[in-house]
């Protein structure tokens, strides 16, 4: 069963309902991790990224890789709590989104627009089978871009 919540959207809506929380996630950038024992990746977004125009672009978020935050001591506790209050309406009824695929089904989505994960899963119950795929923005984009007539 699949969980879904437009990342844009909750945003869009802490920007007109909580804007200095909406600032914050906004203008720090915050560390995300993922280690094993063949890599070990670091990247640093602000969970609200905007793209060169001003326009609010990507949502970054990830339970599974956030790392601990390092901001300024300051700012760390109104931080804590704009990303309790994204987490919470991420969850929320109004923007969770719940699907249960049938067999052959796929779900398409743009992965830094769209926050996903799943509800658990008893084993012993069925057969459960899950492929994702992944294409990078940039390798879309381009080929997008490349297509289109320019004259």
């Amino acid at each position: 069963e699949s969980l879904l919540a437009d990342g844009l959207a909750v945003a869009d809506h802490m920007r007109r309902m909580a804007p200095s929380a909406y600032q914050l996630l906004t203008e720090n950038s915050v560390p995300f991790r993922f280690q094993d024992s063949g890599s070990d990746y670091r990247a640093r977004h602000p969970i609200f990224e905007h793209d060169q125009f001003g326009r609010l672009a990507y949502v970054n978020w990830s339970n599974s890789t956030s790392a601990p935050l390092d901001i300024r001591f300051d700012d760390m506790k109104p931080m804590r709590a704009a990303i309790r209050m994204f987490l919470e309406l991420i969850n929320s009824d109004r923007f969770l989104i719940e699907r249960k695929l049938k067999a052959g089904e796929m779900l398409v989505f743009d992965n830094r627009r769209m926050l996903h994960g799943r509800k658990a899963f008893d084993p012993t119950t069925g057969d459960r089978h899950l492929q994702g795929c992944y294409l990078d923005t940039s390798e879309v984009e381009s080929r997008r871009y490349h297509g289109q007539s320019h004259d």
